[in-house]
């Protein structure tokens, strides 16, 4: 089960009151439908889940697992219960993963932190990347042997420059390998994290959606004010319409994904595309504090990348940056159709981050990104 803690955040686990019964017979529950007290949780049990995550299917293999066959008792069953399954807690060794009858009008009570399907995705989009990295990786280029002669070279530097020529960078073989680097505390990181994500909500989601009162509480509850630059506290004065600042936010979204990436969402991409819609989602989602909860209290419950990996993953992002920056001088050190410019920003604002997050006791405006 390690790799799918390395995949995965920890969720904190909820007390639920449940009634479930080990294979109860047809007309057990035929008594129980016909009740006024139906429990809120019918049945509970690990399931098998089908390939391709098809619903139907995934309920009929617990209805198997019930013991209910007849069409007809799972038609009435499904009037008042609908089957609910846990992506959190999935077995990707056998697929089994908890799957429960929860009473239709409490489903929300009782609705899994992560779902089957969005586990599945990070799942197979994880030994996908791994796959893609450790081709990379193991693709010796050419031009790498400029870079084993360098006297102070080291072995991650050897790695992450093998990425990049593979990738179609070309940064310098002059660059530096020793810093002065040590990680901040995870709570630095999860508040700048989720002041970032408080200002994508004030301007990217209508008020009808989340009220203004509840983005301000939970700015004010966490403290959120100090772990924000300056032009990001003047967006909680502005419209939520405001056009202009809806531009300016557009990079603090590539700045999140390296903060989201150290609480376990997935590795921040080095093609200079910028973040999509759904991934933006995925992070305020399920990457980040709930609105009604303490930031402190998230931290506590949340799974994150050891200091090393944050070391590695910002020395490819200073290499890649120093290739940008190239490009920027007219080199050829980047990919054909990547533009200096507008992906290189990209690239610019997740370095950015990564730096800040070694840079302890630096405030977000005093980060040094020269390369």
């Amino acid at each position: 089960m390690s790799l799918l803690k390395k995949i995965f955040v920890k969720k904190p686990n909820k007390t639920r009151k449940s009634l479930s019964f080990d294979k109860p017979t047809s007309v057990h529950i035929e008594k129980i439908l016909n009740s006024n007290k139906q429990p809120e949780i019918l049945f509970k049990s690990r399931v098998v889940l089908a390939f391709g995550v098809n619903k139907e299917l995934n309920d009929e293999n617990a209805f198997k697992a019930m013991g209910i066959s007849e069409e007809k008792l799972k038609n009435k069953i499904l009037e008042s219960y609908v089957w609910q399954s846990f992506g959190e807690d999935i077995d990707f060794s056998s697929f089994m993963c908890t799957m429960q009858l929860v009473r239709i009008d409490v489903q929300e009570k009782y609705k899994p932190e992560v779902d089957v399907e969005t586990s599945m995705m990070r799942f197979f989009n994880a030994i996908e990347e791994k796959e893609k990295n450790d081709e990379i990786i193991n693709k010796e280029p050419p031009r790498l042997e400029a870079f084993k002669k360098v006297p102070w070279m080291t072995d991650l530097r050897l790695k992450n420059v093998t990425i990049c020529l593979n990738a179609g960078f070309n940064p310098a073989n002059s660059l530096p390998t020793k810093f002065d680097r040590k990680l901040r505390p995870s709570i630095e990181i999860a508040k700048r994290l989720n002041a970032i994500k408080a200002s994508v909500l004030w301007l990217l989601v209508p008020e009808e959606k989340i009220k203004s009162q509840m983005i301000l509480n939970f700015v004010e509850n966490n403290n959120l004010r100090n772990s924000m630059d300056a032009n990001e506290k003047v967006i909680f004065k502005s419209p939520r319409d405001d056009e202009k600042l809806r531009y300016a936010i557009v990079r603090k979204l590539e700045n999140a994904w390296p903060l989201a990436w150290f609480f376990g969402y997935k590795p921040p991409d080095i093609t200079g595309k910028m973040i999509t819609g759904e991934q933006i989602q995925e992070i305020i989602k399920d990457f980040s504090c709930p609105l009604d909860q303490s930031v402190e209290e998230w931290v506590k419950n949340t799974e994150v990348r050891l200091e090393e990996s944050i070391l590695a993953k910002e020395d490819l992002f200073y290499c890649l940056h120093n290739a940008v920056r190239r490009a920027q001088l007219g080199r050829d050190s980047v990919p054909s159709k990547f533009d200096p410019i507008e992906n290189g920003g990209v690239i610019e604002e997740r370095r950015y981050s990564l730096t800040w997050m070694l840079s302890n006791c630096k405030k977000w405006e005093d980060i040094d990104l020269s390369t």
